[in-house]
């Protein structure tokens, strides 16, 4: 059985009261309420504590062993100097919402781990449906390209696509982005956001113009072999590296796809690889 002490120090939340803790078989519910305080009207600027009317918010939080519900007692301030009616500030639950900040951290942070979304929903109280809502929130932006890249296909399924391309700095360990295709064409959009890794592709220019400087017959065999290999010599600069990395990640994924049973929707997928692997 839960106390209203020890519930406050559990739900670690500042400055909240602990009106009643009901404890029943399959959850928890607890009936809380911020102290009265001096705010500020959103509409004129003045301060105000006067109390319009109250109201209640059910959501649930982070469970204590079973399905926990606050009931939180809400204010409602009325600024007297220009009649504007509005809710108190708190900082663990936004307005309408059904759950509180921590549950959804809570369940984001679940989906690092290589597990099933029934199976987060499960320990979280929650639906499945509501756990990929909270997930849904995770966006990850593409980073700058590594010096070192590598690039790999693997089949995911995902986004009515059979094979996507997996990128990765196999220097540091660390997955850079998911793509929803392997097309060049599409790889060739993707690379032309990211500025150009231009330094070898100018010291090979500069060597060139030093070799018309010195004007020596023996060098135009050479030249013309470098510039007919030119960009195959600007691929050897990447050396040592190899796609080892790639293809640890590769099997990683594949069992994240089979604990997921599958993910059609690709956005979904690739914040799911990502997120694991951050």
């Amino acid at each position: 059985m839960l106390n209203k002490d020890y519930t406050s120090k559990i739900l670690n939340l500042e400055d909240v009261k602990i009106n009643n803790v009901e404890n029943e078989s399959d959850s928890i519910h607890i009936y809380l309420e911020l102290p009265r305080k001096e705010h500020i009207c959103p509409a004129c600027g003045a301060t105000t504590n006067l109390v319009h009317d109250y109201r209640e918010q059910v959501v649930k939080d982070v469970p204590l062993g079973r399905t926990t519900y606050l009931h939180l007692r809400k204010r409602r301030y009325r600024c007297p100097a220009c009649g504007k009616r509005f809710a108190e500030a708190n900082g663990f639950l936004p307005r309408y919402h059904r759950m509180t900040n921590r549950l959804v951290a809570s369940i984001i942070n679940a989906f690092r781990k290589v597990t099933s979304a029934t199976e987060i929903a499960a320990q979280h109280n929650v639906s499945v449906s509501s756990a990929l809502r909270c997930f849904d929130l995770v966006s990850y932006r593409p980073k700058k390209l590594s010096a070192v890249l590598s690039i790999d296909e693997f089949k995911g399924n995902a986004g009515h696509q059979k094979y996507q391309a997996i990128l990765t700095n196999p220097e540091k360990k660390e997955i850079l982005d998911i793509l929803p295709n392997r097309y060049e064409s599409d790889l060739i959009s993707y690379f032309r956001q990211f500025p150009l890794r231009k330094e070898g592709k100018e010291r090979l220019q500069l060597w060139f113009e030093h070799l018309h400087t010195v004007d020596l017959p023996e060098f135009d065999d050479c030249e013309k072999a470098c510039r007919n290999w030119f960009q195959e010599i600007l691929n050897s600069f990447d050396v040592p590296w190899t796609n080892g990395f790639t293809e640890g990640c590769n099997n990683k994924t594949k069992v994240l796809k089979r604990v997921y049973y599958g993910v059609r929707n690709f956005n979904r997928f690739r914040n799911r690889i990502l997120h694991c692997s951050s």
